[in-house]
């Protein structure tokens, strides 16, 4: 009977510890991308991150070669993040879609930097 007000009252402790405190910085793994091509990221299969969901920040480093855009939360808008260039975006984050905006290129995985976090509330 008791059992449940209290794994709700912990959950509500530790998310109110995650919006003091934030978590670490998390990278992602960027595959390449061949023309036109699409890759989905989703984090709710990585242990490290799920404790720390939603992400509030995705920052995406654009070295690859190529635009790319970028779809949030399964949505069907997108934002470009064009070549040599940072992008970064505040909002609750819990997955994301990139896609290779070249017809011809292939945008080098290795050279887009995407880092993740939940960051604390501003006091």
């Amino acid at each position: 009977m008791f059992e449940p007000l209290w794994k709700r009252t912990l959950a509500d402790r530790q998310h109110e510890l995650l919006e003091i405190e934030g978590s670490p910085v998390f990278n992602i793994t960027i595959a390449d991308l061949a023309a036109n091509a699409t890759m989905f990221y989703g984090m709710e299969h990585r242990a490290d991150v799920m404790n720390y969901l939603p992400m509030n920040m995705i920052r995406i480093v654009n070295k690859g070669g190529t635009n790319l855009a970028v779809y949030l939360n399964d949505s069907t808008n997108y934002e470009v993040i064009l070549a040599d260039t940072i992008w970064t975006h505040r909002g609750n984050v819990h997955t994301f879609k990139l896609e290779n905006l070249s017809a011809s290129a292939t945008a080098i995985g290795a050279s887009i930097f995407c880092t993740m976090q939940h960051e604390p509330l501003e006091a």
